[in-house]
């Protein structure tokens, strides 16, 4: 195995425990996956978050939508690993949120940057390309 097939294999495992914490909204696990200070941008907003507190205090509002919603889980469609360096990778995302019904709340693309250098990858960046924009058109 290669050092890069090795490293693909890392995010993807990386991200199999990451859906698995989103899909049950499990504030704590979702945390777990950052690295801080950590930002995430949408097509209208930007957060930064220097602590981890800082994510717990703003979590809870975002948990609360989502189950608002009658979101059930998240479906990871699709995962496109881009390898930067030893210490960085993007990931590029295409996750499909389940209502609890078994429709489609929203589909949604994201690209995730991650740092390689911890024990298991870390999200220290999300740049959410069209989730604004899918909420908007459930109304």
């Amino acid at each position: 195995m290669t050092a890069v097939s090795a490293s693909a294999d890392r995010i993807r495992a990386f991200f199999a425990s990451y859906n698995e914490a989103f899909s049950t909204l499990n504030t704590a696990g979702i945390i777990d996956h950052f690295h801080f200070p950590a930002q995430i941008s949408t097509e209208t907003q930007g957060y930064v978050f220097a602590t981890r507190q800082d994510m717990v205090d703003d979590m809870k509002g975002f948990v609360g939508f989502y189950a608002d919603q009658g979101f059930d889980k998240t479906v990871l469609a699709d995962l496109q690993v881009q390898e930067l360096s030893p210490a960085f990778a993007l990931a590029h995302v295409q996750w499909h949120l389940k209502h609890k019904d078994g429709s489609d709340l929203v589909r949604v693309r994201s690209t995730y940057v991650l740092r390689m250098t911890e024990a298991a990858p870390a999200i220290i960046a999300i740049l959410g390309h069209d989730e604004d924009t899918q909420w908007k058109k459930r109304g």
